[in-house]
């Protein structure tokens, strides 16, 4: 089972202090993210752990990629998988912005977006990054924690199969507005990680709450997306493959 890229388990609160970053807490050299807070940001704790409630859109998580593990490892690649829980049904917002990775131009490269006036998850993989832009859309439970994984093969030969997304383990046929093209490759020049917020926007920070986050640089498998999403739901502060071998690097609120 392969260890995350960048692993973020949004419990650096536990201790009942206003953290000011996320940790990241995967193999290799620590990638942490900025956390600006808003006005009702706070820190919330379920069974299965802690979680950063935005409360109200202003929140930002940001970090800085260029020259770092993430770049080396995605720059070009044609495989990874996003791994994130979140709880979107204490969203106070329309339009809720979990996850970016941008370039220097503020382009989308990999996006978790949650459109309630559209029905539930929008994901762009890669968008202006690959040949094709690619967007999900799927309308995800209206309430609870959810353990989310979209997993990218551009090799696949099956159009249908290159984003592959899963709702608590479980595979689901989300609508694809654009497919991802055959043999799509990262560009190399993305530069910023953003939890919530597209550089330089208003207003697309979330009002739910982030549990965990973590990217892979290589595309799980069905069994092994099982696997995570059963510890995750368990426990979602912990790596799930804290018992597996060697890794590479992934990020969380």
């Amino acid at each position: 089972m392969p260890n995350p890229l960048l692993l973020y388990l949004f419990n650096e609160a536990a201790s009942g202090t206003v953290p000011a970053a996320i940790r990241d807490t995967s193999s290799g050299a620590a990638l942490n993210a900025t956390i600006t807070y808003g006005a009702s940001a706070q820190w919330t704790s379920i069974g299965a752990g802690d979680g950063l409630n935005y409360a109200a859109t202003g929140t930002s998580i940001t970090g800085l990629l260029s020259g770092t593990k993430v770049n080396t490892a995605l720059a070009g690649a044609t495989s990874m998988t996003l791994e994130i829980v979140i709880d979107s049904s204490l969203s106070t917002a329309t339009y809720d912005s979990y996850f970016q990775i941008v370039d220097g131009s503020s382009v989308s490269i990999i996006g978790l977006t949650v459109n309630h006036s559209q029905g539930g998850v929008i994901f762009s993989a890669a968008e202006g990054a690959f040949p094709n832009d690619c967007l999900l859309k799927y309308a995800i439970p209206t309430s609870g924690v959810l353990v989310l994984h979209f997993a990218i093969d551009s090799l696949q030969a099956t159009p249908t199969n290159r984003v592959l997304m899963y709702v608590n383990g479980s595979p689901v046929s989300p609508t694809i507005i654009d497919q991802l093209g055959l043999g799509a490759v990262l560009d190399a020049t993305f530069n910023w990680l953003t939890g919530n917020v597209t550089m330089g926007a208003v207003g697309a920070s979330p009002s739910g709450v982030t549990y965990y986050a973590a990217l892979y640089a290589s595309t799980l498998s069905p069994s092994q997306v099982a696997a995570n999403a059963a510890a995750l739901a368990a426990n979602n502060d912990q790596n799930p493959n804290a018992s597996a071998t060697a890794a590479v690097a992934w990020w969380r609120a």
